[in-house]
């Protein structure tokens, strides 16, 4: 019992420390090892024989969840903006999406698997090139954790999403000690330190931490209209939001 207790405490003067480490430099650094990770990475944590049962399990789990989470807002003829969308894995029924990330070989496998109809490559979501409310969804899976600007980057879906669209959004869970907390800082611990991935030294560019109230200040002050919030697998909150 005291074993774990200290464990605990030593993980979370870590993450204090690591937070402050990022609100400074860990974002950018952690950008620049992400636009450089391959396509392969994100199928990679999807597959047992490369990480853990538990890993594969969640991030398997995640994007079945978010296409299922998106086809309840989706109808033929629904234009999509996935702003952060990787690969865009969570698309398994290839409905057309137009994605936005920094990271041009994701971008570049997604629309050749047909995951993406368009793509625009953007070292900054708050300049996504794409025109005035012209979408139906905007999706932001996992994306607003690591963004610096993100007031203007809120302010940017505002811009793109018509007037009677619905913006999706995932975020962790990331209370203090919770389930998210210790499960993410013991995993950058294990891949930044003992297996030498930088992207994980960085914390993978986390330097906003929501949970419910936080999420729902952040898009009140954006002028977004929260409509539901919910928690997935006690690590994951839902949240579908309007102008």
């Amino acid at each position: 019992m005291i074993a774990t207790i200290f464990t605990l405490l030593c993980i979370s003067i870590i993450n204090i420390l690591f937070i402050r480490i990022s609100n400074f430099s860990s974002a950018y650094l952690s950008d620049i090892e992400y636009a450089g990770i391959d396509p392969s990475y994100q199928e990679e944590i999807k597959d047992e024989e490369k990480v853990s049962k538990f890993r594969a399990w969640y991030h398997s789990s995640r994007y079945k969840r978010l296409e299922e989470f998106i086809t309840i807002y989706y109808h033929p003829n629904t234009r999509i903006a996935d702003l952060g969308c990787g690969s865009c894995l969570w698309n398994t029924k290839k409905i057309p999406v137009t994605g936005v990330d920094i990271n041009e070989k994701m971008l570049q496998w997604a629309y050749q698997n047909n995951r993406l109809s368009d793509y625009s490559v953007t070292d900054n979501l708050a300049n996504t090139k794409l025109p005035d409310k012209s979408f139906d969804i905007v999706v932001m899976s996992e994306t607003l954790e690591h963004i610096i600007n993100l007031d203007e980057v809120l302010s940017e879906v505002l811009r793109i999403l018509k007037d009677d669209g619905v913006f999706l959004i995932t975020v962790p869970y990331d209370y203090f000690l919770g389930p998210f907390f210790l499960l993410f800082n013991i995993n950058c611990l294990y891949m930044g330190f003992i297996k030498k991935n930088r992207y994980y030294q960085y914390r993978c560019g986390h330097i906003n931490h929501f949970n419910k109230k936080r999420l729902r200040k952040k898009l009140k002050k954006a002028n977004f209209n929260l409509e539901r919030l919910f928690v997935v697998n006690l690590q994951l909150l839902y949240a579908a939001a309007k102008k």
